[in-house]
């Protein structure tokens, strides 16, 4: 957090909103691993069904929907003035 050179109040805000946003996060992670091990298994297994692609479908909505959250809380922080779009680039 010292290289965005944040004050402790926007350091603080930043953990808050980091700590909010974990059980969203949390279960979008145990999402993604869990299919992601469904899908291996299917495979090995030499499954010929639809089941791995649609596993695969669900595992790349699950991806989208972790880099969704990620990016609200990047949006939440230039909103809250804890850090400059630019602070994000570097």
């Amino acid at each position: 957090m010292s290289a965005l050179r944040l004050t402790p109040e926007q350091a603080a805000a930043v953990e808050r909103l980091y700590q909010a946003s974990l059980p969203a996060r949390r279960q979008a992670s145990e999402e993604r691993f869990g299919l992601t091990g469904r899908i291996a298994k299917r495979i090995e297994a030499g499954d010929d069904d639809d089941e791995p692609l649609h596993l695969t479908e669900k595992l790349a909505k699950a991806q989208s929907a972790q880099c969704d959250l990620r990016r609200q809380m990047l949006r939440l922080w230039v909103e809250l003035g804890l850090v400059t779009p630019g602070d994000l680039s570097r």
